[in-house]
């Protein structure tokens, strides 16, 4: 998955500060903020793609940027 738009990137354990899940999950956060110590998040697996309610800023989710442009799609593959 290192050469896939949307990577598993799995993400940062917030009581031991280290990285979880690599190539199992993706998480990356959305634009939309639920508070000031919250946001949404979408997420990848071999099941498919989902969106969650929010979570703490703290874990360090993964972000990337996509430009809207008129007439695009955007298909993401969860398994590339």
């Amino acid at each position: 998955m290192s050469d896939s738009l949307m990577p598993l990137a799995g993400a940062r354990n917030t009581s031991l500060s280290s990285i979880i899940n690599v190539g199992s999950i993706g998480n990356y956060w959305s634009s939309t903020s639920a508070n000031g110590n919250n946001a949404y998040i979408m997420y990848l697996n071999s099941s498919g793609i989902g969106s969650q309610t929010s979570y703490s800023r703290a874990f360090g989710f993964s972000v990337r940027c996509f430009k809207n442009t008129p007439n695009s799609l955007l298909t993401i593959h969860p398994n590339g």
